[in-house]
């Protein structure tokens, strides 16, 4: 009796140190968390680069390659952003989130036509300002208890809006062997390559808070995060006719954009 009354004991002791051991958040308090990291971004659905009324085809749009994806035309995204959380109980919160994105335009935007009837194949250099986005989020988190005190898994979704802005297009080069290079951008009005939109946007995270102080978290958050794309100027109108003899560029839509946030953030509990 004595040894199985020990086997016991030391069995409960053993799952009392393996098994959390303090509630994750303080019921009924406020939080306010801010963040930054990194937000990699992926377009799918991507449709054609064309251009209309090309002199000697038949059909007057003709592609000349798929529209490239996110990482071929800019860098990986920063972000940072802020939320303001209330726990309704020791393991859930609810929250308010606003970010800010911004990606640089990548230095090598040259691409060569894949289209077979177009010989010799042409050499098109886009250049273009930041892409920049905001959005908007309400939240909710299930926060696990607490191991050793101090740290907490948590799983979440939010749903909101995403705003584009628009991005300016400053030159669009064509060359080809023996051509010289000719840009096809008016100087003026400002042509857009993404003209400005709102979407609605959802997605899940996954974390780590490590509670470090009675009322401070460090909080590490990986995400991702679906909305449509950003809306493709659909018309470009070109000022010269050379040597595509093209008066316009068609670009078509990119349907969904993917986006994976990662950031490292501050959270304090009163």
């Amino acid at each position: 009796m004595k040894i199985k009354l020990l086997a016991i004991f030391i069995l409960l002791s053993t799952v009392q140190v393996l098994l959390p051991c303090q509630a994750p958040l303080q019921c009924e308090s406020f939080d306010l968390q801010i963040q930054a990291g990194v937000s990699p971004i992926t377009w799918t659905a991507r449709q054609a680069f064309s251009v209309l009324n090309c002199v000697g085809f038949t059909d007057p749009i003709v592609n000349i390659f798929k529209m490239p994806n996110f990482r071929a035309l800019f860098g990986i995204p920063f972000i940072v952003g802020a939320q303001v959380g209330y726990a309704y109980s020791t393991n859930m919160r609810v929250y308010g989130e606003c970010n800010y994105s911004q990606a640089n335009q990548k230095n090598n935007t040259l691409f060569t036509s894949t289209n077979p009837l177009i010989i010799p194949a042409q050499n098109v250099h886009l250049s273009f300002k930041k892409y920049r986005l905001v959005d908007a989020y309400i939240g909710w988190r299930y926060y696990f208890d607490r191991i050793c005190d101090d740290i907490s898994l948590f799983l979440g979704g939010k749903v909101g809006l995403v705003h584009h802005f628009s991005t300016q297009l400053t030159s669009l080069v064509v060359s080809a062997q023996g051509v010289p290079a000719t840009d096809l951008l008016p100087a003026s009005p400002t042509v857009h390559l993404f003209n400005a939109n709102t979407a609605i946007s959802g997605g899940f995270n996954i974390g780590i808070d490590w509670g470090f102080c009675d009322c401070w978290s460090f909080v590490v958050t990986g995400e991702v995060v679906a909305n449509c794309g950003p809306k493709s100027n659909s018309n470009i109108v070109l000022a010269v006719i050379s040597p595509f003899t093209a008066s316009h560029v068609l670009l078509g839509p990119i349907q969904t954009e993917l986006r994976f946030p990662v950031t490292a953030g501050i959270r304090y509990t009163f």
